[in-house]
């Protein structure tokens, strides 16, 4: 940094408005803009990363105050632009907690969502182990009904013999007719 580039500053922070400063070290007012500007934009700059917001502020009426005695803004004027300035400060905070909130808001849901389309692909898990274990009880359901039929087809022959089913031929087939089946039995006695 230079001599110059530090002496405008300094007169800067002592509350000189560009059209001082070019006067008082004889340079254009443009480059005293850049000087202080290029400053402010460089983030080394420890003064500026050390200044908090409310102490940005608070150097605000300072550099107004010169200006107001030096008469080239009216007292409305530079009470405007405080507040204005105020304004947007408390803007910026606000901007940054709502950024916040939105970025904390979106992590929660994106967890929320993680956690039920896990949920999600359990109990499809679960229908599906269902679905089967259904499945594999009506096959055996079908099949203890076919033995139960079976078994009173049978019983129903055996009644039947036991009370002297005839036969016009006893080694003929008889025919007894249960429902769907048809069973042809050989009864000998």
């Amino acid at each position: 940094m230079t001599n110059l580039n530090r002496e405008v500053l300094k007169l800067h922070k002592q509350g000189y408005s560009f059209n001082q400063i070019a006067q008082e070290l004889d340079i254009s007012k443009s480059k005293a803009y850049r000087i202080v500007n290029d400053s402010l934009d460089d983030p080394l700059n420890e003064n500026q990363l050390k200044q908090p917001v409310s102490d940005a502020f608070q150097s605000v009426p300072e550099r107004f105050s010169n200006e107001r005695k030096s008469g080239n803004k009216s007292e409305d004027d530079l009470k405007l632009r405080l507040k204005l300035r105020k304004i947007e400060l408390e803007h910026e905070a606000e901007m940054r907690r709502l950024e916040l909130e939105e970025s904390d808001r979106i992590r929660k849901s994106e967890a929320v969502n993680q956690a039920l389309s896990d949920e999600n692909w359990m109990l499809k898990n679960e229908l599906d182990d269902i679905s089967s274990e259904i499945e594999k009880l009506k096959e055996i359901t079908l099949e203890q009904k076919k033995d139960l039929e079976l078994q009173k087809e049978m019983k129903y022959l055996q009644e039947n013999a036991e009370d002297g089913l005839e036969s016009e031929d006893e080694n003929e087939p008889f025919e007894i007719n249960f429902g769907s089946s048809n069973c042809r039995q050989h009864i000998k006695r």
